[in-house]
């Protein structure tokens, strides 16, 4: 049969004929079929159908719309692997465009939650599927949970426990977003929040959750959109929309700081670059009533907490001997700035482990004697029981006024007191982030916090230990010479 066949039809006429073979019924080649061993026509491939394309559509059928529902409903409850395959397979049809999934997530969250359910099944659709995730997977859980978040926090009362489930997700995917997903993740956002969502709702009644879960919701929500349009389409409470648009840090203060301290948190935020802390937000727990820990918010940031202290509060002028000339500024931007320079020593120190190393051979040589310490008025046990508090109390002056700090340094090193001026080495050495050039700061006596950039020398003790060897001040840039132990043992100009 398959050898009479292929005398006498084409091979896409043999095509045709195999198929109606493996059917049972084997047609008759018709009788002007060329050969084709004798026309060049016939070795010609016919012309394939273009497959059928599904048409976009801004709405999903009723039947379509219903199977998902079931299907969300089935998975949500428990694991089902038919329902699993079901939405999987609608979240990888593109016939199904962006805003008929935002009408069906409306409709499903108008009456549902997000469940426990829902993100194991967003699990398995990310990781365990068995299926290679397509690239629609991470954004369209990504929107599931935004669509959530949404719908939980303008119910009344919120539903605090779906919007907590919610956020968590986000937390869990967003990092799987990457390069061109994140657009079609903040258009989901977009979408979503539209009207724009406002945290403030989640505040009240007094003695819910709340509090908590607006915190939360800023903390999830922010990868997903650059803070100037993130506060367009979340709105924050009280005056944390602007303070985040301007320094890209969430405030929540609880209405504690006035407009003095407003203005000089922003100037202290702003004389450091973002990545040298990485701090996502400020809390004063003293107006919020709690703490971060005792809220329990969950970033893998750090968060920058505060105390309102008045600005009237200023700081001990003696802490300059009267050599340098001696200054003051309100205490609550020091004591802000103090904090900060805890959490920059904690990234720096991550991520450069031999600074902690250096400081505590630093405070080895010190050891017990006040006078070997550049603030005079805070005894040394402090530090020595607590190391990490050197370099963050040290840096109080730096940030009251560098160059007055390093001068009394420097006369501290002629009367061969050199480990003042070793701390300021290596808090501007931390300051720097590994860079070739580190801050000088000062602040006036309304708290307004100005910095600028000056350059920085290092000489390699080791191939992994570098110590910084120069640093410039009132335009002058200043070389140490140290000892083998990596102390200053002497300044001079170049």
């Amino acid at each position: 049969m398959w050898l009479h066949l292929r005398r006498r039809l084409s091979w896409p006429l043999l095509f045709i004929a195999a198929a109606a073979w493996a059917q049972g019924t084997v047609p008759e080649p018709p009788a002007d079929a060329p050969a084709a061993d004798t026309l060049d026509e016939a070795a010609k491939p016919p012309e394939e159908a273009a497959p059928e394309e599904k048409t976009p559509t801004d709405e999903l059928p009723a039947e379509q719309a219903a199977q998902l529902r079931d299907a969300f409903d089935s998975v949500a409850l428990q694991e089902n692997a038919t329902a699993a395959r079901t939405i999987i397979g609608e979240i990888d049809n593109p016939a199904i465009t962006e805003n008929a999934w935002h009408a069906f997530y409306v409709e499903f969250f108008a009456t549902r939650a997000f469940t426990a359910g829902h993100a194991a099944f967003w699990e398995f659709a990310l990781r365990e599927g068995g299926i290679p995730a397509g690239p629609a997977r991470a954004p369209a859980s990504c929107r599931f949970a935004f669509e959530a978040v949404a719908a939980a926090a303008r119910k009344t009362p919120p539903d605090y426990e779906s919007l907590g489930r919610a956020l968590a997700w986000l937390d869990r995917a967003g990092p799987a977003v990457a390069g061109p997903q994140m657009e079609a993740v903040a258009e989901a956002l977009r979408e979503a929040f539209t009207p724009p969502l406002e945290l403030g709702l989640l505040l009240a009644p007094p003695g819910t959750p709340g509090l908590q879960a607006a915190i939360q919701a800023a903390l999830s929500l922010s990868p997903f959109l650059p803070p100037p349009a993130f506060v367009k389409f979340v709105i924050l409470p009280g005056t944390g929309g602007p303070f985040y648009a301007r320094h890209g840090v969430f405030l929540f203060d609880g209405g504690a700081l006035d407009e003095a301290q407003l203005q000089s948190l922003g100037s202290l935020l702003a004389a450091f670059p973002p990545q040298l802390h990485a701090a996502i937000a400020v809390l004063v727990p003293d107006g919020l009533g709690a703490n971060a820990a005792q809220l329990g918010l969950v970033t893998s940031r750090p968060i920058l907490e505060i105390a309102p202290l008045p600005m009237e509060v200023t700081s001990n002028p003696g802490e300059f001997i009267p050599r340098v000339g001696q200054t003051a500024a309100p205490e609550f931007t020091l004591a802000a700035a103090t904090q900060l320079l805890r959490i920059i020593q904690r990234v720096q120190f991550t991520a450069r482990p031999d600074l902690a190393l250096r400081r505590d051979a630093l405070l080895a040589r010190a050891g017990p004697r006040r006078e070997r310490y550049l603030r005079r008025t805070i005894a040394p046990e402090l530090y020595l029981s607590n190391p990490d508090e050197l370099l963050p109390l040290t840096g109080y002056l730096w940030i009251l006024d560098s160059a007055r700090a390093f001068h009394m340094a420097m006369e501290l090193l002629d009367i061969r007191l050199g480990e003042a001026a070793d701390a300021l080495l290596l808090l501007a050495d931390m300051l720097s982030g590994g860079g070739g050039s580190t801050l000088l700061f000062r602040t006036d006596a309304l708290g307004r916090v100005s910095s600028q950039e000056t350059p920085l020398r290092r000489v390699l003790a080791t191939p992994d230990l570098a110590y910084v060897t120069g640093l410039g001040v009132d335009g002058t840039l200043w070389a140490f010479q140290l000892n083998v132990r990596g102390g200053a043992v002497r300044c001079f100009r170049e």
